[in-house]
């Protein structure tokens, strides 16, 4: 890995005969996720990528987890979602596999993530309205929407009262004034830029010197 490119290459298990190209820089993500001899590649060049998640999820045998399966999903303009994952089995180069994961999410935040992550909170700075997912930011609140036990409900909270706690697989955010009531939780793997959403909320609460990390 260097500070112009990423490259690596993904075998998706043990299974899969072909090593799969990998390159991610700040122009385009390239991946090597087809088998057609005269189309290997989906691309998506930058100025098209909206979203990413991911995650890992467990891989359970019949009375325990046997491995591991990596995630990354990557959607763009049109809907289209290049999908990177690879699996261990029993431990087997778990360190490895584990390092790989961590180097394509590093290299998507640095090339592409942190970029998008960067205009929201400009947005924010110059009084613009925007959404991320279904968080609503003004200058004055964010909206949240819950789940209650017949439909979703939309919440205010005003900044003042706007608390959060990181988890290893989910973020939350919540009222301090009505935490019970008013809280909703963003999973990194299921709910679309929850990383994103972590970066700009608790820059813009940090600023305010409401919390501090």
């Amino acid at each position: 890995m260097n500070n112009l490119e990423f490259k690596t290459t993904i075998k998706r298990s043990f299974l899969d005969n072909c090593k799969r190209e990998l390159i991610i820089n700040s122009g385009y993500i390239q991946f090597e996720d087809k088998d057609l001899v005269t189309d290997y590649f989906t691309k998506f060049h930058n100025s098209e990528i909206t979203d990413y998640r991911y995650g890992v999820k467990w891989i359970r045998g019949a009375k325990f987890i046997i491995g591991r399966d990596y995630q990354i999903f990557i959607r763009n303009q049109e809907n289209k979602i290049i999908k990177i994952n690879f699996k261990s089995f029993y431990g087997i180069n778990k360190n490895l596999h584990f390092k790989n994961y961590s180097d394509i999410l590093n290299s998507l935040w640095n090339f592409h993530f942190d970029k998008i992550a960067t205009d929201f909170i400009e947005k924010f700075q110059n009084k613009v309205q925007f959404s991320i997912g279904n968080v609503h930011f003004s200058d004055e609140n964010i909206i949240i929407e819950t789940n209650s036990i017949l439909k979703k409900k939309q919440n205010i909270i005003f900044w003042k009262d706007v608390r959060t706690k990181d988890y290893r697989t989910y973020f939350a955010i919540y009222s301090q004034e009505n935490p019970s009531n008013i809280n909703q939780c963003y999973n990194y793997k299921d709910d679309w830029n929850t990383a994103i959403l972590y970066t700009v909320i608790r820059t813009i609460l940090k600023n305010k010197e409401i919390e501090t990390y």
